[in-house]
C-alpha cells in the first residue's frame, strides 16, 4: 500500500525513522485497519519503532528483522495470531515476547496465550496505556536491536 505524504509529513516521518535507527521493532498484526493505525500511532508516540501488518500471511511474507515484541490479534482472518506465534516458535526455536489482543473476553484464548508465555492478553476494549505498559515491560523504547 502506497502512502502519500505532504512534504512536512515526509520530513517528520524521516526524522522519526532516524530517531529509531537500530532499534528493534514492535510488530503489530491486526486485520482491523482503524485499530491497527491507532495502535501503531500510540506505540510510536510512546517511543517505539512500530510496524503493522494486516494478516499473519503479510507478516510472514515480509519477514521483518529485529523484532522486540509482537502484538498479535488472536482473531485474524486466515492464520490466527496464536497459530502464527506457534509457527514462529517452531521455525525460529526461540520465542519473541508477545502480547495477544482479542475482540472480546475469551477464556480459552486467554489460557492458550498464557500457556504460550504471553506477556499479556488484552480483550477489547482496552486502554492503549495497558498495551504500552505490556510492550514496555519487554521492549523499552530506545533499546538497541
Amino acid at each position: 500500500m502506497a502512502h502519500h505524504f505532504h512534504s512536512t509529513q515526509e520530513h517528520s516521518a524521516t526524522e522519526h525513522a532516524s530517531q529509531h535507527a537500530g532499534q528493534a521493532s514492535v510488530v503489530l498484526v491486526d486485520d482491523d485497519p482503524d485499530l491497527r493505525q491507532a495502535l501503531l500511532h500510540e506505540l510510536t508516540a510512546a517511543g517505539h519503532k512500530a510496524l503493522g501488518f494486516a494478516s499473519a500471511e503479510d507478516f510472514l511474507a515480509a519477514e521483518p528483522a529485529h523484532i522486540a515484541c509482537l502484538v498479535l490479534d488472536v482473531d485474524l482472518a486466515g492464520m490466527s495470531g496464536i497459530a502464527l506465534y506457534r509457527a514462529l516458535c517452531q521455525r525460529d526455536g526461540a520465542a519473541v515476547p508477545v502480547v495477544f489482543i482479542a475482540a472480546g473476553e475469551n477464556a480459552a484464548h486467554a489460557r492458550e496465550a498464557g500457556a504460550l508465555g504471553a506477556v499479556d492478553f488484552l480483550a477489547r476494549p482496552f486502554d492503549a496505556g495497558a498495551l504500552i505498559a505490556a510492550v514496555d515491560a519487554v521492549a523499552a523504547p530506545g533499546r538497541d536491536a
